[in-house]
Parts: structure tokens; sequence; C-alpha cells
């Protein structure tokens, strides 16, 4: 998918001036301004501080940290797409690597097995996916919601707001997680302006807003994976298995997407998903998911 970063550097302040001390593969000018003149710009005091900024196409992660209980620094993660909780994770993994080591090399060898070997999982600072499933009732949810379920996975491609209610708290916390927004105050479903996607638990029901309607026309694509993540569901398959097939799915559609590309250091033309596909609700969601990744170019 696009989530590889295109960059990551480490700043160090020291007496109140930040020097950049690490560059991977490199950096402009531009950047290089930029985070001097950002980061600890409120002094050394809001150290594990997460936050990130856009310039130009690119997104600016940064985490500031202390290392080794006596020098401010800061790690930034330079991306193209708009994902702050996963590179915030990312951020976290670099700034415990380099306040053990304060190397580098380092930081580019952790970057290498994330990205070339799918994760390493021999520590507790890695991310692994059975950290996330044994938390997780997507089964549970797919057979519930039946083919609707796809009105899920379309919202959360798009990074639409989805809002889900269920009476009860407990099962309410089995299926919200950081991307929703969980309520067992049913009378939400009256306030439009809140959400996009409003998911009844309890009535196994999904209701869109008028304005977001435009964004859910469902193309013979979104068809095959509905009826694909259902067969899942009602398979043998364990919760692992099922989440990472449903990764599978999402890195093969994020492929077809990236077969639209021009030209790969440009992204995604309008005008090239509207000559090359005759469907147009299909050309229409792949233009919002290559907005939505911010690597459409108009």
């Amino acid at each position: 998918m696009f989530y590889k970063p295109t960059s990551f550097h480490i700043l160090e302040n020291e007496n109140t001036e930040n020097l950049i001390t690490w560059n991977y593969p490199s950096i402009s000018d531009e950047l290089k301004t930029v985070l001097i003149k950002t980061c600890f710009s409120n002094g050394v005091e809001p150290c594990g501080l997460f936050y990130f900024k856009r310039l130009g196409r690119q997104w600016i992660h940064i985490k500031q940290f202390i290392v080794n209980n006596d020098k401010a620094a800061a790690v930034i993660v330079v991306s193209q797409c708009f994902q702050p909780k996963l590179y915030e994770t990312l951020c976290d993994l670099f700034a415990a690597q380099y306040s053990r080591s304060r190397s580098g090399a380092d930081l580019v060898k952790l970057y290498l097995q994330i990205y070339t070997k799918n994760g390493i999982y021999n520590n507790d600072d890695y991310i692994s996916l059975n950290n996330f499933t044994s938390k997780t009732n997507l089964k549970g949810i797919i057979k519930s919601l039946g083919l609707e379920t796809i009105l899920i996975y379309n919202a959360l491609l798009l990074k639409k707001r989805i809002l889900i209610y269920h009476p009860s708290v407990e099962d309410l916390q089995q299926v919200s997680t950081y991307s929703l927004i969980g309520t067992t105050n049913k009378n939400l479903l009256h306030h439009r302006n809140i959400f996009d996607v409003f998911v009844d638990l309890e009535s196994q029901s999904i209701t869109l807003t008028d304005k977001a309607k435009d964004d859910f026309q469902m193309s013979t694509l979104h068809k095959e994976i509905a009826h694909f993540l259902v067969q899942l569901s009602e398979s043998d398959v364990s919760e692992q298995d099922l989440i990472a097939a449903v990764a599978r799915k999402t890195s093969d559609l994020f492929k077809y997407l990236k077969s639209f590309c021009d030209n790969k250091e440009e992204g995604v033309k309008v005008t090239s998903i509207e000559t090359k596909l005759s469907n147009k609700k299909l050309g229409k969601f792949l233009i919002n998911l290559a907005m939505t990744e911010n690597i459409l170019v108009i």
C-alpha cells in the first residue's frame, strides 16, 4: 500500500538550538527549515508530544522525546498519505530505538526490518497482528451485518466518520477502536452533522447520511468484496486468518489503484482513471480513494 514513509529524520535540541543529526535517505532545504522552525517551538517541556502537519503534498509526523533523561530530541517521519495513528506508532518505535542506541544506523535497520520483512515481532516494541486479533470480533460483525459490511469497509477506506451504536458498553467495546466512535445513545442518529455512517449493532443496520450517500455508490468491485467478506465469516477460518485475508484483499485493491499511475512519482491522474474505466461508479470510488490517500493528480 502507500503507507511506506518517504523519509525519516532525527533532530536534537541543544541549548534551545535545533540541529538535524540524521536523515534517511535525505532531506530537502525546505523540509530542514520547517523542522528547525517547528520542533520544540514551545520549548523542550512538552516532550512525549506527537503532532503532524502538512507540507505541500507530504505529511510530516513529529514525536518529541527525552534521550537518556538529559537531551531533548524529535523523530520525524515523512509520508505521502494521511495515517496519523500508523505513523505515531512508527515514531514511537523509532524514538524507543534511538533512546537505546543513539544510532541513526539502527533506525535504518529497524525501518528495513519493518518494510522489507512485513515486520519483526520478536520484541514488544514491534507491532504484532496477534495484539489486535485477540481484541477483535470481525467475524461476528460480518455475520451480523452481512453484505452491508461493505459500507463500513468503504467508509474506512475513504476515512469517513463512523458512529457505532449499541445499548451495551461491553458489546460496543469489542468493535469500537480508535478509528471509530462508539455510543450507547441512540438519539445521536438524529445528529447527522457528526457522522457519515451510523452502525446500529442492536438492529443490525447501517444508515448513511444524505451527504455521504454519493460516495457509497456500489460498483461490481464493492459487490465482489462484500460477498468475499460474507463467505469468510461463514467459513471455519480463525479471526487472525480472516483479518489477514481482508488485509491481502485491501492490499490488492491498492495495487489495482496504483496500476493507474502513469508516473509513480506523480501519483494517479483523474484522466487516467476516467479513460481506462467505463464503469463510472468504480471510477468515482478509485478517484475518491486516491484523493483520500493524497496521491490524486487533478
